[in-house]
């Protein structure tokens, strides 16, 4: 009974407390910054702890300069899931944030492998993400751009099921996710497409309309993707990637590709199409 009476102590002062929620304020700040880089800080933690969390004034910094502001966020999860060893989220909902520069960048510690799907994946539920009034920065995108989004993701073991959608002011931006596996079975949608004063095309500075489409539906072993892009002044590509997805060891590529007015010299001495054919083995372990 004491032994309750004290782990019950500890609870209320952690979680009910000023001094207890400062604590935990700053070891999720510490935390937060560990996975982004940079400096973060929360302005106020409040709500129901543990169960619902309230954030606000959420400031991401690097040198010195804010490149990240959430003015709200709001997480109601399930704690006593973690002992399943399993994450449950309800609702993630960002309300009022601001890209005011560039992420800082982040080292990697290995050279990438590719598109290998994990075995086993985490035990992970997000039932409802959303994203309000998402901006960013005209000194990033050449004008202030807003952005909204909705979406949620299951996966655990050997299954996944992502679903997001996001929009801009006026429709000039369109992103949309549907990824799930079963077993050894995978299947994907995606599409982007931005117009020429889009803040996807003008972040990436393509010159003109972005769209990317990628969609596939197969066993992991034997599975093909099959891609169509077209970026603005840089021109755009239509074919397919195949391969096994779940060695990850070679994918077979065969693409059309048009060059754009980015490439008018190398075009006049190649021509404004090529083929390109050949197999790609991402860097070893």
């Amino acid at each position: 009974m004491a032994a309750v009476a004290v782990a019950a102590g500890l609870w209320a002062f952690v979680f009910w407390t000023p001094p207890g929620r400062l604590m935990v304020k700053g070891i999720a700040e510490a935390q937060i910054a560990r996975v982004v880089g940079g400096a973060v800080s929360i302005g106020s933690l409040d709500g129901a702890l543990p169960g619902a969390i309230d954030l606000s004034g959420v400031r991401f910094t690097q040198d010195g300069a804010d490149w990240l502001i959430i003015d709200e966020a709001r997480v109601k999860w399930r704690p006593a899931r973690l002992l399943g060893r399993s994450l449950v989220i309800d609702h993630l909902r960002i309300t009022r944030a601001r890209l005011a520069a560039s992420p800082p960048p982040r080292e990697r510690a290995e050279r990438p492998r590719g598109f290998e799907l994990p075995e086993r994946l985490p035990a992970l539920t997000i039932s409802e993400l959303s994203i309000e009034d998402f901006s960013v920065a005209e000194s990033l995108a050449g004008q202030p751009l807003r952005l909204d989004g909705v979406g949620s993701a299951t996966m655990g073991g050997k299954a996944l099921d992502i679903r997001f959608n996001a929009n801009s002011d006026g429709e000039r931006d369109y992103a949309s996710a549907d990824i799930r596996r079963a077993g050894d079975q995978l299947a994907v949608n995606l599409i982007i497409a931005s117009k020429a004063d889009g803040a996807l095309a003008l972040l990436l500075k393509t010159d003109g309309a972005l769209l990317i489409e990628a969609a596939g539906d197969g066993p992991l072993e034997d599975f093909r993707i099959d891609l169509h892009a077209e970026i603005g002044a840089f021109g755009g590509a239509t074919g397919d990637i195949a391969g096994d997805f779940g060695a990850a060891e070679a994918f077979d590529f065969n693409l059309d590709v048009g060059l754009g007015a980015r490439f008018a010299t190398t075009a006049r001495l190649i021509g404004e199409r090529l083929s390109l054919a050949g197999t790609f083995a991402p860097a070893p372990d």
